[in-house]
């Protein structure tokens, strides 16, 4: 039962983030597609990262391989929080930050629990898909109301 509802979770969580895409390429701009590919990036890297290293994921001391993916989800997306004319970038970066944090906050203070530790890896990851949904919805209603509008900041 455990197994179904993991995944019945990767499937709908992988479904969401692949029509973030679509939604992006349809609805955004430059940064919305951005942020979209970085959701895609890590589901892509994670998928590679268990193919080639097995299935298991370390919850006694820090998974190297998630923590590395989650540093450059991070940074990617710390670089598209200071360029994009948006303000949803940030909270993507902070979200993601709070899932880097854990792998140090795991390798410092190992009693925490494995299902805390893995709750606490996940959640940041549904924020991010209900962040940059809106992002997307915020994105195309104002240039509805009030028409193109730049995507970068110009200084």
């Amino acid at each position: 039962m455990a197994t179904t509802l993991a995944e019945a979770r990767y499937i709908l969580q992988y479904t969401a983030i692949f029509g973030l895409l679509f939604a992006a390429l349809r609805w955004g701009a430059a940064p919305e597609r951005v942020a979209a590919a970085v959701l895609v990036f890590q589901v892509i890297s994670e998928f590679f990262y268990h193919e080639i290293f097995g299935a298991g994921v370390t919850l006694s001391e820090i998974d190297l391989g998630h923590a590395i993916m989650d540093g450059l989800a991070f940074a990617a997306f710390l670089a598209l929080a200071l360029q994009a004319n948006r303000k949803y970038p940030l909270w993507l970066a902070s979200f993601q930050l709070f899932a880097l944090l854990t792998h140090l906050v795991r390798e410092m203070a190992g009693e925490i629990q494995g299902q805390a530790y893995a709750l606490l890896t996940l959640v940041p990851s549904y924020c991010m898909i209900v962040t940059l949904c809106c992002g997307i919805l915020l994105h195309h209603r104002r240039s509805n109301q009030y028409g193109q509008y730049r995507s970068w900041r110009t200084s």
